[in-house]
C-alpha cells in the first residue's frame, strides 16, 4: 500500500482518498438514518 501512494502523484491520491472518506462518511450516515427510522417504526425495538 506505502509503495503504491508513494509512486502516485500526491494530488490524485489526495483526491481518491477524499472521495473514499466522503463515501463512507455518507454510507455510515445512511445507516444511521435507517437504524434510527426502523426504531421509530419498530416502537421499543
Amino acid at each position: 500500500m506505502a509503495e503504491a501512494v508513494a509512486d502516485a502523484p500526491a494530488p490524485v491520491v489526495d483526491e481518491a482518498e477524499e472521495e473514499r472518506k466522503k463515501a463512507e462518511r455518507l454510507a455510515k450516515r445512511e445507516a444511521a438514518l435507517a437504524r434510527k427510522k426502523a426504531k421509530q417504526e419498530g416502537g421499543d425495538n
